[in-house]
């Protein structure tokens, strides 16, 4: 994606949480191809300069999938999300040092705010001058759900 509308980012909540679970995602490229992966619970997913990196185990190789090639993430039902359109997400500035705001967000929209492992912090009422804000948090991982999709968060 280009940088015009800032990182993209997706929530992906602990593995660690799924006990004993094999998770899996898909990953459907743009020209319709399908990547099936597995991901044990040491497995990573994350974001690092406009990809997304998935590590399917801690002893296995990282591999790297460009975010502007990507259609669409689906992910197993034990993993707790949502199927991800990647036209849909916009999140941004992704690291944040304060406020971060979302391309498809109108004003007035509830904005849930949970720690990386899940704990509820807020509930807002998303703006669309302000964004939504981390201040008074530190720095750390946070998901941000709104209208349906969690976003993955980094405080700076």
């Amino acid at each position: 994606m280009t940088r015009k509308i800032g990182i993209m980012a997706i929530a992906l909540f602990t593995f660690g949480a799924m006990v004993h679970a094999q998770n899996s995602v898909s990953i459907i490229d743009k020209s319709g191809k399908i990547t099936g992966l597995s991901l044990s619970n040491d497995g990573k997913l994350y974001f690092e300069n406009d990809n997304l990196m998935i590590k399917n185990s801690a002893s296995d190789a990282v591999q790297t999938y460009a975010l502007a090639n990507i259609k669409k993430i689906v992910f197993t039902e034990l993993s707790g999300l949502n199927d991800v359109e990647m036209e849909n997400i916009a999140i941004f500035p992704n690291p944040t040092t304060d406020n971060v705001y979302v391309a498809y967000a109108k004003e007035g929209d509830k904005a849930e705010l949970y720690t990386w492992n899940g704990l509820l912090l807020a509930t807002k009422s998303y703006s669309t001058d302000k964004g939504v804000s981390l201040s008074e948090y530190p720095i750390g991982l946070y998901i941000l759900r709104i209208n349906g999709q969690s976003f993955k968060i980094s405080k700076k």
